[in-house]
């Protein structure tokens, strides 16, 4: 079985970061999951003092032979 991955990556705004769309992520995930695209992995980047820099998120789906 062969497999093909997929990086998503969302820049957290505001002043000190943190703030994201949280629709627009559920949006994209959607849209993915019905492409046959399952989420593996999440992560996030920090800028320091635990604000959140950016999200960065691992799909994944089957490649057909």
């Amino acid at each position: 079985m062969k497999w093909e991955y997929k990086i998503v990556y969302y820049e957290a705004k505001g002043i000190m970061g943190g703030k994201v769309d949280f629709f627009t992520i559920e949006k994209d995930f959607n849209h993915l999951g019905r492409e046959g695209w399952e989420l593996v992995d999440g992560s996030q980047t920090s800028k320091g003092y635990g604000d959140t820099r950016n999200l960065i998120y691992t799909f994944k789906r089957k490649v057909e032979i």
